[in-house]
């Protein structure tokens, strides 16, 4: 598929996937002189005991700082803290499509990402070179659905009418964008351009005519088209039902699913919707490294079920949250230590 994928430099933008900026979000764990650091800075926690007094030092791949999954990593790293003794968690900068390349080389103990994104990277699928096979999944969190947004004045009614058409796929690495392209492809669109830049100035350009549509792959309700439709009526883009299909069936961790009209216009306004929306659903997942202790996974897994309530605080779309959902099969082998507590629960049949 040939595709032109446009760069813009952005000031703006809550996610992405560079590495750049870490911040430690310990509270009162404190930080053992005997834990193995390697030259990146991860923390060994192979051998660690977590029912001992020592310090277990979690690094935590996120988003850039700013963004909501920045915030909800912070949120449960410090759930860790409170609630496991000697746990001290350290959040970093990263992106759905870096951080599992980060946690498979041990920069990192855990990572946020999707479930797609995640089975192509334990397989060497799509942007991954190789198969990254040490990876593990913990935990399901909430949902990410493919919505596609144009403004309601816009003749754009279904994704054939993007052919010829720029859109804005979020900053450059972005999963939005490799899901993005693999549509296009699934739809045989050749003829389409792709710019790179931040979430919040996906909507600028928009407003701006400066791209024709958004084709991100949000949580539901997403901050940025909230904004957007304050100043900006917009629409969501019609997907057919077997062109999903055929994406479903081409990316694994990636279900059908349909958002009743009703929801989108009382988050996005009137006309945001004209029928039920059908599109494609991942969940954002919390995966790590099966180097990590069992023990460890074990607890953590235990508190991020505990403290969800507390999470879903500060993070809206994990309010209200379905325990049950941690458990959700994307075709990547589970933890140990979240199999552990999972079955415990009687969550596994």
């Amino acid at each position: 598929m040939m595709v032109s994928i446009l760069l813009i430099f952005s000031v703006a933008g809550c996610g992405g996937d560079t590495a750049t900026t870490e911040t430690s979000s310990t509270t009162e764990a404190s930080t053992s002189s005997n834990t193995e650091t390697t030259s990146e800075g991860t923390a060994s926690t192979e051998s660690q005991d977590v029912d001992s007094q020592e310090s277990t030092d979690i690094k935590f791949m996120s988003a850039p700082p700013g963004g909501t999954w920045y915030v909800e990593a912070e949120a449960i790293g410090k759930v860790f803290q409170d609630t496991i003794p000697g746990f001290s968690v350290t959040v970093s900068s990263g992106g759905a499509a870096s951080n599992p390349i980060g946690v498979a080389d041990n920069q990192a103990d855990l990572g946020l990402s999707f479930g797609n994104t995640l089975k192509n990277a334990y397989e060497g699928r799509n942007q991954y070179d190789e198969a990254l096979s040490n990876l593990r999944m913990q935990s399901g969190l909430f949902r990410a659905y493919v919505m596609w947004i144009v403004p309601q004045s816009s003749d754009i009614d279904v994704v054939e009418d993007l052919t010829g058409k720029e859109v804005a796929a979020g900053p450059k690495g972005l999963v939005s964008e490799f899901i993005a392209a693999e549509m296009f492809d699934v739809y045989g669109i050749e003829d389409i351009s792709i710019r790179n830049m931040g979430f919040q100035d996906c909507v600028e350009a928009l407003k701006d005519g400066q791209v024709d549509a958004v084709t991100l792959t949000p949580d539901m309700p997403y901050y940025v088209y909230l904004n957007a439709a304050k100043t900006l009526p917009i629409r969501v883009v019609k997907f057919d039902e077997d062109r999903l299909d055929e994406f479903v069936a081409r990316n694994p961790g990636f279900a059908k699913t349909s958002i009743p009209k009703e929801e989108l216009v009382r988050y996005y306004g009137e006309g945001s919707a004209q029928e039920d929306f059908l599109t494609a659903v991942t969940p954002q997942v919390l995966l790590t490294n099966s180097s990590v202790s069992e023990e460890a996974v074990y607890q953590m897994t235990k508190a991020l079920a505990e403290g969800m309530e507390t999470i879903g605080e500060t993070i809206s779309t994990l309010k209200d949250y379905d325990l049950q959902d941690m458990y959700v099969d994307v075709g990547v082998p589970y933890h140990p230590g979240a199999l552990r507590y999972y079955e415990e629960m009687g969550w596994v049949e």
